[in-house]
């Protein structure tokens, strides 16, 4: 047997140790083929020890410089040092000297998905499953990616073939929140059920509660949601909603108690994390649901020192700002931001702060390429009359709200009209929409009043 032959039959028992002491015995052979340099840098990836790992392989490469699996293994190396783009580099001369194999594509996969290019991540990963279709880690990794890319459908069925070949639970549990992301919660909740394996059953209360909670079955949701935390269950997931549902069912003290619970772990969280964009979209969420906003706007403050230049965080911002109704700090912050004039989201909440800010001739200006836009858009519509209202340019807010109005049935419309209608001294007609506005019960109290203040005027004039 040739040193070859029983180094690999060291590798094979197990014995990475013992092959390693073996091998550096054949150094003399180092420069006849690449065997030594290789399986040197193989090794000492596997010791996780990667300084000495890049220096065998990078050695080896330069006399052996066609050794695709020697590239390979660098781009090991080098996806452990996270330097991906010189691991990406290495796989790809891997594969163009012919070295081509599942778990090369799969390394590259990773790579990509830390470089958060999960669409080359996705492409990968499926590279990797057309050589090892039935490979369970393989589709795990792909379900994850297709669930970070919102495919939830494509995702679902990966997660369901795993479960067809490995019968293992956990890819049936994987499966049923992919319906459930998808917002099958009724199919999900059916899956859910069929789950019985006992190290699952924290994750399935879970589950159960927020399907029946989105199904609105409130009594039922807090049951399982109570269960997944007696039984454990401590996360920002589980307060977030168990605060909901107990809002729904009218226990605000304990609602406000939960929604405060998952709001200090996800603040604990952006210590933890370098990518905290995802937090503090959630600590947003959550900030708003609380009584008290003021370690919302604390949240809001670091954000914007974190992100201040990303147009999502600025968005955020200016969108809390304006249901608090702090219109002018809103303006200033979408002002302020750079792209946002290349956004409709921004259009219309600036058009809608500058109105509420009593700022119409400049709401009306962004009104006006919101509706060359959108011109059957019926908020839009609702707003450009309402601003016109606001400056008394009676007339052009009638055109607007009669435009609303050959689209739809809108109370709001017709009473607008009737406003108008009533100050420019048309009364027959301001009654004759006040008079056509169904389920007057429920109208608005300045509606019956303006009815009120229309007869009188009549009165006066016949």
């Amino acid at each position: 047997m040739d040193y070859k032959e029983h180094f690999h039959s060291l590798v094979d028992e197990g014995n990475f140790e013992d092959a390693f002491t073996y091998l550096k015995k054949f150094s003399g052979y180092a420069y006849e083929d690449p065997f030594y340099f290789a399986n040197m840098g193989w090794l000492y990836n596997q010791f996780h020890d990667y300084e000495n790992a890049k220096s065998c392989l990078l050695t080896g490469l330069r006399m052996f410089e066609d050794d695709g699996w020697m590239y390979a293994q660098l781009g090991c190396t080098y996806n452990r040092c996270m330097d991906f783009e010189k691991a990406l580099y290495c796989f790809q001369q891997a594969i163009k000297l012919d070295f081509d194999d599942a778990w090369i594509h799969y390394e590259m996969s990773m790579a990509y998905r830390e470089q958060k290019d999960y669409a080359n991540a996705l492409e990968e990963i499926q590279n990797a499953l057309l050589d090892a279709p039935e490979h369970c880690g393989y589709m795990e990794e792909c379900g994850d990616l297709l669930i970070t890319l919102e495919r939830y459908p494509e995702a679902q069925d990966i997660y369901a073939h795993a479960y067809e070949i490995s019968e293992e639970p956990y890819y049936q549990l994987m499966q049923a929140e992919c319906m459930e992301k998808d917002q099958q919660f009724d199919q999900a909740l059916m899956l859910y059920e069929k789950i019985k394996q006992e190290e699952l059953v924290v994750d399935v209360s879970l589950h159960k509660g927020i399907c029946l909670s989105a199904l609105k079955q409130y009594s039922a949701a807090i049951r399982y949601l109570e269960d997944a935390q007696h039984l454990g269950r401590d996360d920002t997931l589980l307060y977030k909603t168990m605060g909901i549902v107990y809002q729904e069912l009218g226990e605000h003290e304990r609602s406000q108690s939960c929604l405060k619970q998952a709001f200090s772990y996800y603040e604990r969280a952006l210590q933890l994390n370098d990518d905290r964009r995802w937090i503090y979209q959630e600590l947003i969420e959550l900030g708003a649901l609380l009584d008290d906003h003021e370690e919302l706007y604390q949240v809001l403050t670091k954000g914007l020192d974190d992100y201040g230049d990303e147009t999502w965080m600025c968005y955020q911002a200016a969108r809390i700002y304006s249901e608090d109704e702090q219109y002018e700090r809103s303006i200033a912050i979408i002002q302020e931001t750079p792209n946002a004039c290349y956004s409709e989201e921004f259009d219309y909440l600036l058009a809608h702060d500058l109105g509420r800010a009593q700022r119409s001739s400049e709401a009306i200006a962004v009104l006006e390429k919101l509706h060359n836009a959108h011109p059957d858009d019926s908020w839009v519509l609702c707003e450009y009359g309402w601003n016109l209202t606001a400056m008394e340019y009676y007339d052009q807010a009638i055109e607007m709200f009669e435009k609303l109005l050959e689209k739809e049935e809108d109370a709001y419309g017709k009473a607008m009209i009737g406003w108008c209608s009533y100050h420019l001294g048309e009364y027959k007609k301001a009654l004759q929409y006040l008079n056509s506005i169904e389920n007057k019960e429920t109208q608005p109290e300045w509606v019956n009043q303006l009815m009120n203040d229309c007869e009188q005027c009549l009165k006066k004039e016949g």
